[in-house]
């Protein structure tokens, strides 16, 4: 018998250890992302996303709605994967059916976060760190990007795909690599474009050191093959069939300018990633060398984002439109890792001295509440200005103190630095408990997130919508305020149009302002993003009713949504057919032929 190799070799239980480990770490994460940042169903980017799978779900549903039938969905694999939920699981478990998959999606982007951790040399510290910071403190990028949307979406199937490839070619392995980068741009179209902008020049670059074709092929073929169904759709209807690419500009600048606008955008979204960019910046001096491979995938995220900034601040549709701002999550994963990393050096290099070890957890801890303030409302609360300016030189002093950490004269300073970071972790402490003026959300100095998020496990259904699905016909074409956004999908009844439901094609978005400017009465919009939203309803609900009723015959509505004590109803021509306090349902009633003649402009 063999002795040295029995003694020598891998322990059986060793790749069950690991084994449990992960699985443990990604069920961890999974709970804790639910926990944290809330779940809801057939609500928020869900009204616009379900529409497609809902069609071939439900027989004649909303028939004759605009958004739902005339216009282009571009997430077919999405509405795939729900219609096999709802073929699984059934009507009466579908919710659940739904939620047990984003739990799924949850885990799975735990593993993705554990792994770029692994496959950039840090460790599971890091990646615990990183879903630390984004279940608690922030889970925005920049721009509106997000880390996880709280309900299950194409964005939450494709990032953890992303972040795989990412890992596979951090460890050399570009066919792994292309593997995952397909099946990222096969979930959502937006990464079937960002995912090679990023790797791309990576895998020419290594094409190019190895005078081999063979790394760029290994990770464009199974892109070119994975992401086919996505693509396809891409090149047949946005790059083909569109009559008027330029008016895509409403969508992109007019209803979501905090996506694609630059100029409206916030300031944290930008000043927030490079603080913590500078927690790490030891880590990235001294290893630039030894792990290359993270400089070059920093490098290639920054760049593209670069593209998007570039756009956004232009307004260049082509780039805008491509929201190079969803790659700002990858990179804050990238530089979280880093810090958390550096942290970790931090720590260990000043582990004698309690003092010290304090001073450097509390500054991250207080680094990271900083990533919820906005400069330019810390005014508000007296000496928030003057702690920002605190956490701004927190990471250079951490990064100084990693390099002299054995100089125990800097314990005074430590100290002192401690007593104000706590002061100042207390002012937003209290921030958070005050409101800016009445009737506003919470104050935007958010601090820690302590379990608040909402946990909906089901339809967010309300009166309204219950009576008008009791009350209204199937067939029925509701004209309705454009801020009433869950009325499709909750009230399962068409809609002349809504805020939300803005396409993404040029000439499906100039109807789109067609009908938000014939249902608000005016020749131009009142404002932009959400204020649009807000002027649009207030615009809508002073119109009388025969201004109402009239638009609704012109466009072939059958219903009028309007306040319920609203006068001139039988002037108009309608018929209140239920009330649900404000609002009243009305029926266009038949007019004489002269009346209607006169109602054309005949």
């Amino acid at each position: 018998m063999d002795h040295s190799r029995a003694t020598t070799g891998p322990r059986p239980h060793a790749a069950v250890l690991a084994v449990l480990c992960v699985v443990a770490f990604v069920a961890c994460a999974a709970c804790f992302l639910f926990f944290e940042l809330g779940y809801s169903f057939e609500s928020g980017d869900q009204l616009q996303y379900l529409l497609l799978p809902y069609r071939a779900i439900y027989p004649h549903f909303v028939p004759g709605d605009w958004v739902t039938w005339q216009t282009v969905h571009y997430h077919q694999t999405y509405s795939w994967l729900i219609r096999a939920l709802h073929a699984l699981a059934g009507e009466s478990a579908f919710a659940t059916g739904v939620l047990l998959a984003q739990l799924c999606v949850l885990g799975w982007l735990g593993y993705a976060v554990l792994q770029l951790s692994l496959a950039l040399g840090f460790g599971v510290f890091e990646a615990a760190f990183a879903l630390l910071v984004f279940g608690g403190v922030r889970e925005a990028g920049m721009a509106g990007a997000l880390f996880n949307h709280g309900q299950l979406l194409p964005a939450d199937l494709a990032l953890p795909a992303f972040l795989l490839a990412c890992a596979a070619w951090a460890r050399g392995q570009p066919l792994r690599a292309g593997i995952w980068l397909g099946v990222s741009g096969f979930w959502h179209a937006n990464f079937v474009v960002l995912g090679p902008l990023v790797l791309g020049p990576l895998g020419l670059a290594e094409t190019l050191r190895q005078r081999s074709p063979r790394p760029l092929l290994s990770l464009a073929l199974p892109v070119l093959v994975l992401a086919a169904p996505t693509l396809w759709l891409l090149v047949g209807s946005f790059l083909v069939h569109d009559d008027a690419p330029s008016a895509i500009a409403i969508t992109l600048f007019t209803r979501s300018p905090h996506h694609y606008d630059l100029w409206a955008m916030h300031a944290e979204d930008f000043y927030w990633p490079a603080l913590v960019a500078t927690l790490g910046l030891p880590v990235w001096l001294e290893d630039r060398r030894t792990h290359p491979e993270r400089l070059q995938l920093l490098l290639s995220l920054c760049a593209v984002i670069a593209l998007g900034v570039l756009g956004s601040g232009l307004h260049l549709v082509t780039l805008a439109r491509v929201f190079a701002f969803r790659m700002s999550v990858p990179l804050l994963v990238l530089l979280l890792l880093t810090a958390a990393h550096a942290l970790r050096r931090l720590v260990a290099a000043g582990a004698h001295d309690p003092v010290f070890v304090l001073w450097a957890c509390t500054s991250v801890a207080a680094l990271l509440c900083f990533g919820r303030v906005d400069l330019a409302r810390t005014a508000v609360w007296g000496f928030g200005g003057a702690y920002c300016a605190l956490a701004a030189v927190l990471p250079l002093l951490a990064a100084a103190l990693l390099a002299r950490a054995e100089a125990l004269a800097w314990r005074p300073l430590c100290v002192g630095l401690l007593t104000l970071t706590l002061l100042w972790a207390g002012s937003l402490a209290h921030a958070r408990m005050l409101r800016a003026r009445p009737g506003e959300p919470w104050s935007s100095a958010q601090g820690l997130r302590s379990f608040h998020a909402p946990i909906a496990l089901g339809r967010p259904d309300g009166p309204l919508y219950a009576a008008i699905r009791a009350r209204a016909p199937s067939d029925a074409r509701i004209l309705a305020p454009p801020g009433l956004l869950e009325l499709r999908l909750l009230g399962r009844r068409a809609v002349f149009v809504d805020w939300k439901c803005a396409p993404m094609k040029g000439d499906e978005a100039r109807e789109w302002q067609r009908r938000m400017l014939a249902s608000i009465g005016q020749s131009q919009f009142p404002a932009t993003g959400y204020a649009l939203r807000a002027q649009s309803d207030r615009l809508y609900w002073r119109r009388p009713l025969s201004e109402l009723a009239a638009l609704a015959r012109r466009e072939g509505m059958t219903h009028v949504l309007a306040p319920a004590r609203a006068p001139g109803e039988r002037a108009a021509g309608l018929r209140k057919v239920l009330v649900s306090a404000p609002y009243a349902l009305y029926e266009l009633q038949p007019q004489p032929p002269h009346a209607a003649a006169a109602d054309r402009g005949l």
